[in-house]
C-alpha cells in the first residue's frame, strides 16, 4: 500500500479559503511536474483535505466511530474474500483482467459508463482498472454482490482528481 500526503503547493495555501497562497501560476504548476506521471498513476484514491474551519474542531457530532468502521471494514473483507475468484485472491487491488472483466461482464451499461469515464479522463489501462477495483471494494463496503454504475462514478470522482495542470 502507498499512502502519499504533500502540500498543496510550495507555500501551502494552494485551495485554502483562510490564506492567500503566494505561489504564481506557474510554479504551482512546476510543483505538481515534479509528480511523474506513472508514479500518480499507481495512486488510487486520491483526496484534497482542505483546512478545518474554527467551529469544525468544536463540533459536538462524533460521526462513525472507529469502532463501527472497523466492523465494517472486517465485514467487508469476508464480503471480498468471498465474492473474488472462490477466494484465490485476498484483496480486489490483486485481481487480474479476466477478473475485472468478469466483474463487468453482466452488465452492458456498466462496461459503457466505465468505459466513457477511461476516454474522457485520458485513462491509461491501468488507471481504468484501478477504478473498476475500487469500485469493487465499494460495492463490497456496501454488501452488494455486483458492480454498480454509482460505485463506479464515485471510484471514479477519488481518481479524477487532478490537483493541478
Amino acid at each position: 500500500m502507498l499512502v502519499v500526503a504533500t502540500n498543496p503547493c510550495h507555500c501551502g495555501f494552494w485551495g485554502d479559503n483562510e490564506n492567500r497562497c503566494r505561489c504564481t501560476e506557474r510554479e504551482i504548476k512546476r510543483f505538481w511536474n515534479n509528480l511523474s506521471g506513472p508514479i500518480m498513476d499507481r495512486i488510487d484514491i486520491r483526496v484534497f483535505v482542505s483546512r478545518l474551519k474554527e467551529a469544525d474542531y468544536i463540533n459536538t457530532d462524533p460521526g462513525e466511530s472507529s469502532g463501527s468502521i472497523k466492523k465494517r471494514v472486517k465485514k467487508a473483507a469476508v464480503f471480498q474474500n468471498s465474492n473474488s475468484k472462490a477466494g484465490k485472491i485476498k484483496y480486489n487491488a490483486e485481481a487480474d483482467v479476466a477478473l475485472i472483466n468478469k466483474w463487468l461482464a453482466g452488465d452492458k451499461e456498466l462496461r459503457k459508463t466505465a468505459y466513457m469515464i477511461g476516454k474522457k479522463f485520458k485513462l491509461s489501462a491501468r488507471g481504468l482498472s484501478s477504478i473498476i477495483k475500487v469500485s469493487r471494494s465499494i460495492a463490497d463496503l456496501e454488501g452488494s454482490k455486483y458492480i454498480k454504475n454509482e460505485h463506479v462514478l464515485e471510484a471514479a470522482g477519488y481518481r479524477a482528481i487532478k490537483v493541478y495542470g
